[in-house]
């Protein structure tokens, strides 16, 4: 009875240490791995650059003005619409589709039916890409926070939005659309400051801040 006793209290004391040797590893292990996960940099997850998504104004040189919107010698073949020029001039100022006649909001040029460049007026930042069924495909360059030239009726653009662009960066080619079939092949205009609508001919030679 006295030796199965005293086996009996030996197991005991063995399983005991075991057991502590297995805790000790087993805490170890944990505060291990603890210490590497604190130390361990954060790495941030389908996170967005957040320097590439900032709108940067472009700089512009001191002495940069509006130049044409192209490098040949293209003509006016519709005009700005504004009430206080002569009726001769309004007169070829309106659209006329589907039987109703609308005021022109840009300036429209061609050059003899050929295909021309269409370039940048302004250094800025091309905000809008997009092509439109009635008015063909359009960009849209921003230059400073309130001023925005659109160039429609292209037949192919060669920036993208976002891009940078400089004073007479090719932007695309001119085209013809569907809304102004019968000027064939042209570029269409539209100048905005503040959301206001201005004749795009009266800003050659300025500089951005002078257009009102």
């Amino acid at each position: 009875m006295y030796m199965y006793e005293k086996k009996s209290t030996k197991g005991k004391a063995a399983a005991v240490i075991l057991m502590t040797m297995i805790l000790i590893l087993i805490s170890g292990f944990f505060i291990a791995n603890s210490t590497l996960f604190n130390n361990r940099p954060v790495l941030p997850v389908n996170q967005p650059d957040a320097v590439a998504s900032l709108h940067i104004p472009v700089v512009l040189p001191a002495d940069e003005t509006v130049a044409a919107p192209f490098a040949i010698n293209a003509k006016e073949v519709l005009h700005f619409f504004e009430k206080t020029k002569s009726e001769d001039v309004l007169a070829q100022a309106v659209t006329e589709f589907e039987g109703v006649y609308r005021p022109n909001q840009g300036l429209d040029y061609a050059y003899d039916g050929k295909v021309f460049e269409a370039t940048a007026m302004l250094g800025g930042t091309v905000t809008e890409v997009k092509e439109d069924a009635m008015f063909g495909k359009s960009v849209t360059v921003k230059t400073g926070v309130d001023l925005e030239i659109t160039y429609q009726s292209l037949s192919q653009v060669s920036v993208k939005k976002d891009q940078v662009v400089n004073q007479n960066d090719v932007l695309g080619l001119a085209g013809e659309n569907i809304y102004n079939k019968d000027l064939g092949i042209h570029l269409h205009v539209v100048v905005q400051k503040d959301g206001k609508l201005i004749d795009p001919a009266t800003i050659i030679g300025m500089k951005p801040a002078e257009i009102k």
